[in-house]
C-alpha cells in the first residue's frame, strides 16, 4: 500500500488546457496518452475529471499547481477564451518561468493570428515553452518550433 501511494506520488502530472470547443481533439490526445499514462509514470489531467457538483475552479487550480507539464490545444476558441488566456496560461507560463515546467503549445486548428495569439507565442517563446525549455543550446539544435 505504502508502495502504491508513493509511486502515485512520484508520477508527473500533465495538465491538458483547451476550450470545450475542442474538446474532440482533447478526447484524441487524451486516448493516446492514457496508453502511455498506464505504465504509471505521469497521469493526464483535464477538466472532465472534476465531479459534478464539485466547486470546479479549486479543482483547476490545484491542477495547474501541481502539473509537471502542460500541453496547451490552440484554436480559435483556445485564444479567445477569457479564462484560458486569463488566469490558465499566465499562470503556466509563470510556473515555466520559475520552476521549468514544460508547456507546449499544440496547434489544433489553425487560428487566425491576430495581435493576441502573437503575443500567446511571443510569451511562450521568451519563457521558454517551445523545444528544450530555457536551454539554448537544445533550442538551436531543435530549430524553430
Amino acid at each position: 500500500m505504502d508502495t502504491e501511494r508513493s509511486k502515485k506520488s512520484n508520477r508527473l502530472s500533465i495538465f491538458i488546457s483547451y476550450s470545450h470547443a475542442d474538446e474532440a481533439w482533447k478526447d484524441r490526445l487524451v486516448k493516446q496518452l492514457r496508453v502511455l499514462e498506464s505504465e504509471g509514470n505521469f497521469e493526464v489531467w483535464d477538466d472532465r475529471r472534476i465531479g459534478a457538483g464539485d466547486d470546479w475552479y479549486p479543482a483547476i487550480e490545484k491542477a495547474l499547481n501541481e502539473a509537471s507539464m502542460a500541453i496547451l490545444l490552440v484554436s480559435e476558441d483556445f485564444l479567445t477564451s477569457p479564462f484560458i488566456l486569463g488566469d490558465e496560461v499566465p499562470r503556466l507560463l509563470k510556473r515555466r518561468k520559475e520552476e521549468g515546467i514544460w508547456v507546449i503549445p499544440l496547434i489544433v486548428w489553425p487560428p487566425e493570428f491576430g495581435s493576441q495569439s502573437y503575443a500567446v507565442w511571443g510569451v511562450l517563446y521568451e519563457s521558454g515553452g517551445g523545444p528544450g525549455g530555457g536551454n539554448s543550446e537544445i533550442r538551436r539544435k531543435a530549430g524553430p518550433w
